[in-house]
């Protein structure tokens, strides 16, 4: 259901009509500060928010920070968003407006910046961006259940073998998002690998998504792809034991760690917006810093 109308339903003699009203809502631009404990979910549920505001966290920093293996306890966040209430409950969020998250005693750092003609984006406080050429895994918040290996013993065949990929152990049905801007080089089944979506990337890169349930609307051979988009969701076709992603990197046909790549930045901010940048983040910053 939309939370930005309501339903009324009015009787006219024998007829009832139906018709959408807007809904009130209230929006505030507040900051947002956890510690972690456990999980990123448990933070920000305990700060009172919504699991949608661990989800566009997770997803902010996902290019630096790899929230299956390296979230730890005691690290920190601290988030300025515009939060939408109606009927006295938060309903959805704005986009992120700057964040801070301390992960291992290591600071990172987003500011959402518009460049002329360009859509906003997110950079640090040296307009360096935060977005890399690659995501550092194709799940959001889901458990690594097996890694790279030259040698490892099949769950299915029961003999050594290599396993080039990283498994993700997740839920039928959750999405999978393709790690960098491509072009889909195949879709369909694949023997052991079941459901699979390749895709050809700049640099001679290609991944690979295994396993699927099922595939995203408007996969196939041709189609372009942007970092974050949808294009399957977990399943257990093919060789498989239960529901997981096998996600698979190579380069020129060379298999490579996927946990191991995903650093090279995107192009920073031109020269030219530096100076407006140095002057937005000097307003937004001390909200990040200041406590209360």
């Amino acid at each position: 259901p939309d939370w930005r109308t309501d339903v009324v339903l009015e009787r006219r003699g024998e007829t009832i009509l139906g018709r959408r009203e807007p809904r009130p809502a209230e929006r505030e631009l507040t900051v947002v500060r956890g510690t972690i404990r456990s999980s990123l979910f448990e933070a920000v549920d305990a700060a009172g928010e919504s699991d949608d505001l661990a989800l566009a966290l997770a997803d902010l920093f996902g290019w630096d920070i790899d929230f299956h293996r390296e979230v730890q306890p005691g690290d920190t966040f601290s988030v300025l968003c515009e939060r939408v209430r109606a009927d006295g409950k938060i309903v959805a969020y704005g986009p992120i407006v700057a964040a801070t998250y301390v992960n291992q005693g290591r600071a990172y750092t987003a500011f959402r910046f518009a460049t002329v003609g360009a859509a906003p984006g997110y950079y640090d406080a040296q307009g360096r961006a935060v977005r890399k050429l690659f995501l550092r895994a194709p799940l959001k918040l889901t458990r690594v259940t097996s890694r790279f290996s030259a040698s490892r013993l099949h769950p299915v065949l029961g003999k050594r073998l290599p396993h080039w990929g990283v498994d993700y152990g997740a839920p039928v049905g959750t999405p999978v998002s393709v790690t960098a801007d491509g072009t889909v080089g195949f879709v369909g089944y694949s023997g052991g690998r079941g459901n699979t979506v390749e895709v050809r990337h700049t640099g001679g890169y290609s991944t690979a998504y295994l396993h699927l349930s099922r595939f995203a609307s408007g996969m196939r051979p041709g189609a372009r792809v942007e970092q974050g988009q949808v294009i399957g969701f977990v399943g257990s076709t093919g060789l498989s034991t239960g529901p997981h992603l096998d996600y698979r990197v190579t380069r020129q046909g060379r298999p490579l760690n996927p946990l191991a790549i995903g650093k090279d930045p995107a192009p920073p901010l031109p020269e030219v917006e530096l100076k407006r940048f140095s002057a937005w983040v000097a307003g937004v910053q001390p909200r990040l810093e200041t406590p209360g």
